[in-house]
C-alpha cells in the first residue's frame, strides 16, 4: 500500500530500510533520529542517584500506569543507592500527574521542561519506564533502565499471534534483549519493583546495559551497513523536477 503512495520513506530507525525492502515497500533511507542530536552520552557511570518513573505520556497509559509506579516507588523508598524520585511528564499532563502522585505519601519531583528532563536523565541511577520513545532517548543518554507496558487481553493475543520478540526499541534497533521488560496485562508492582531493584543494586548489570546503549548509539550515529545515514535534504531535493 506504502509502495503507490510515496517516491520513498525517509525513516528515523537504521532497521526501516531493510525491513521496507523485504516488504516490497517504497525505497527507504535512513535519515537519523533527532534524539540523538538532541541527547548527550553520559560520559560516567553513576553509582547512586535518581530513580526516574516515566509512566507514560497518553492519558490512558498514565491511568493504567501510575498506580504500578507507585507499588514500585514505596517497594524502594529505602533503597540506600535510590537518593529520590523524579517523574518526568508532558506540560499537558502535569496537572493530572500532580493530582495522582499526591496521594502515594512520597516525595516525587515532577519535571516537564526539556531542560529539566535532560538534567533528570544526566544525574539518574536508572529509570523504569512505559515502553515507547523515551526508551529510545534512555538508552541514547546511556541511562540504565527497566521497561513495561500494561496491556489488554486483545493486545497480548495480537502480541502472541503476531510472534513479537520485543517492546522496548532499543531491543528492537539492536535485535537482543538489552533492556529487562515486564509486560503486564494485571499490573504487579512487586515483580517489576524486584527487576527495578535487580538493576539498580547491581554495578556490572548496569554497566552492561550502558556498553550495549553505547552500540545502539553508534548505529543510530552511522546507520547500518546496508543502510548508511543520508541527508534528508538531499533526498527530497533528489526527488525535485526541474521547472
Amino acid at each position: 500500500k506504502l509502495k503507490a503512495l510515496f517516491d520513498e520513506v525517509l525513516a528515523v530507525l537504521p532497521f526501516e530500510p531493510t525491513v521496507m525492502a523485504g516488504l516490497g515497500g517504497p525505497p527507504t533511507s535512513y535519515v537519523g533520529h533527532p534524539a540523538v542530536a538532541k541527547l548527550p552520552f553520559r560520559s560516567r557511570a553513576v553509582e547512586t542517584g535518581p530513580l526516574l518513573l516515566l509512566p507514560g505520556s497518553r492519558t490512558g497509559e498514565l491511568r493504567r500506569t501510575l498506580p504500578m509506579m507507585a507499588g514500585v516507588a514505596r517497594r524502594l523508598a529505602g533503597d540506600p543507592k535510590i537518593t529520590a524520585f523524579v517523574l518526568p511528564t508532558p506540560s499537558s499532563q502535569r496537572a493530572y500527574v500532580e493530582a495522582e502522585v499526591g496521594s502515594w505519601g512520597l516525595p516525587v519531583t515532577i519535571v516537564s521542561t526539556e531542560a529539566e528532563k535532560a538534567a533528570a536523565f544526566s544525574q539518574a541511577l536508572g529509570a523504569v519506564a512505559v515502553a515507547g520513545t523515551v526508551t529510545l532517548e534512555l538508552a541514547l543518554a546511556g541511562v540504565p533502565m527497566i521497561a513495561t507496558y500494561i496491556g489488554d487481553s486483545g493486545q497480548a493475543k495480537r502480541f502472541q499471534k503476531y510472534g513479537v520478540k520485543f517492546v522496548a526499541l532499543p531491543n528492537i534497533v539492536l535485535g537482543r534483549a538489552v533492556v529487562p521488560e515486564a509486560l503486564f496485562t494485571v499490573p504487579d508492582p512487586e515483580r517489576l519493583a524486584e527487576m527495578v531493584r535487580a538493576l539498580v543494586d547491581d554495578p556490572e548489570t548496569r554497566r552492561l546495559q550502558v556498553a550495549e546503549f553505547q552500540e545502539m548509539r553508534q548505529l543510530m550515529e552511522k546507520g547500518a551497513p546496508e543502510a548508511p545515514l543520508v541527508d534528508p535534504a538531499e533526498r527530497v531535493l533528489a526527488h525535485l523536477k526541474p521547472a
